[in-house]
């Protein structure tokens, strides 16, 4: 039993060492001072067990080195790995790659990005759900400095060729070698799923592509600054009842040139006062926050603010689920006076 409770604490001490709360940061993150030092910023996408970052990470104690993974089962083995090596410059976060270099990285910050083994979702004869896109590869070389490297790994030979494809149909980044792709790298440590591979035969595909010194890309983070958490007061005319019917809904809305999604899932009645929780699913391009907002009424005053639920980021997309539920509850109580609004103002 002691010693379940030490390894439960024991991870909840290293996660809060070594993992980015990406959505805690302002964006793109200042890794000079996650890190506490200067140094190359060299990233991994999709690092799997963790075991490649961390060895590069103790081989270059110089650079600070970020993994970034979809799932948590993975940060955690890298969290796990950077501790049990005493690794202060390695850290990880769990969030989709594209995301992380639009949202977390400054325009020519990084100094490597490494993909290993990225999924090629053979099920899906068309590649739509690979991350080697057209579109991804010129927000990769946003993010190199010049002259920095990209390195792909790749075992299936399908997706090699789509890789090929959409490389040799670009002007941002340029291969290393006189080929598109090699079969070895001098110097290379293999991932252990690569060596599999490697140990019956089975050619392994390497892109080694760098940002030539005299590109330059413009795209900043696509996600506009945050600003301040957005709520409505309302003020509430003496005997007046303030209510809510809600019904879920769907919302496709766009700013600045990026899509989003508002989903108003389910409403929450407080039983002991006339208090609403709402739910809502806000998709603003790769980035999903699942949050509540919050309807309290006291005497005089009914607020409209997001709740604690889910810690969201006052971005647009949140910040028009606000407006909207503040116009629908306007609609229904048109009684209602507005005392302060800092969302936006109502048609």
């Amino acid at each position: 039993m002691s010693e379940k409770i030490w390894s439960a604490s024991a991870l909840a001490r290293t996660i809060h060492e070594y993992e980015i709360r990406w959505t805690q940061y302002d964006w793109p993150i200042d890794w000079q001072a996650v890190f506490g030092r200067p140094g190359p910023l060299r990233l991994e996408i999709g690092f799997g067990n963790g075991s490649f970052l961390a060895e590069q990470a103790e081989k270059h104690p110089e650079a600070n080195y970020i993994g970034v993974d979809i799932s948590w089962s993975s940060v955690s083995r890298l969290l796990k790995r950077l501790h049990k090596s005493n690794l202060t410059n390695g850290r990880a976060a769990e969030l989709p790659g594209k995301l992380a270099l639009q949202t977390l990285f400054p325009q020519s910050s990084l100094d490597e990005i490494v993909i290993n083994h990225p999924d090629p979702w053979a099920k899906d004869k068309r590649f739509t759900k690979v991350i080697i896109q057209p579109e991804f590869v010129r927000l990769l070389a946003s993010r190199l400095q010049p002259g920095a490297r990209v390195t792909i790994a790749t075992d299936h030979v399908k997706y090699a060729a789509r890789i090929v494809r959409v490389l040799e149909n670009q002007q941002d980044i340029r291969s290393c070698f006189d080929t598109t792709f090699v079969h070895s790298l001098p110097g290379r440590t293999p991932t252990k799923y690569e060596q599999k591979f490697l140990d019956v035969g089975q050619p392994i595909y390497y892109f080694v592509w760098e940002k030539p010194e005299q590109c330059q890309i413009d795209l900043p983070t696509s996600i506009s600054p945050f600003g301040d958490m957005p709520n409505i007061l309302f003020k509430v005319p003496d005997n007046a009842e303030v209510s809510l019917e809600f019904e879920p809904c769907t919302i496709c809305e766009s700013h600045e040139g990026l899509d989003y999604v508002i989903k108003f899932l389910r409403a929450y009645q407080q039983t002991d006062h006339n208090n609403q929780l709402i739910e809502v699913l806000a998709i603003e391009g790769e980035f999903t926050q699942q949050f509540g907002i919050a309807i309290l009424q006291r005497e005089g005053e009914c607020l409209l603010k997001l709740a604690q639920v889910g810690h969201p980021r006052p971005t647009h997309g949140v910040k028009r689920a606000v407006w909207h539920i503040g116009k629908l509850l306007r609609q229904q109580n048109p009684e209602l006076e507005i005392h302060s609004n800092c969302v936006e103002p109502f048609d």
